[in-house]
C-alpha cells in the first residue's frame, strides 16, 4: 500500500527534478507530499516499533537481495 502511494510522487519529483524542470508545480507539489508521506511513514514505524527503513534496506543489501535496476 505504501509503494502505490509513493511510486507516482516518487517519479513526478524525479521526473521535473523536484519541481525545477517542466510541469513546476506538479513537481513541487509531489515532492512535498512525499515528504510528507515519508515523514508520516516512519513516525507510524516508530511508534509500531518497527525498524528503520534504513536499518532494513541495510540488512536486505547485506543479505543479497538487490534491487530490480
Amino acid at each position: 500500500m505504501r509503494g502505490r502511494q509513493l511510486t507516482p510522487l516518487i517519479m513526478a519529483d524525479r521526473m521535473t527534478r523536484g519541481g525545477s524542470r517542466g510541469d513546476k508545480a506538479t513537481g513541487r507539489q509531489a515532492r512535498l507530499d512525499m515528504q510528507r508521506l515519508v515523514a508520516r511513514f516512519a513516525r507510524e514505524d516508530a511508534a509500531a516499533g518497527r525498524m528503520p527503513m534504513t536499518e532494513y534496506l541495510r540488512d536486505r543489501l547485506r543479505l543479497g537481495y538487490e534491487l530490480a535496476l
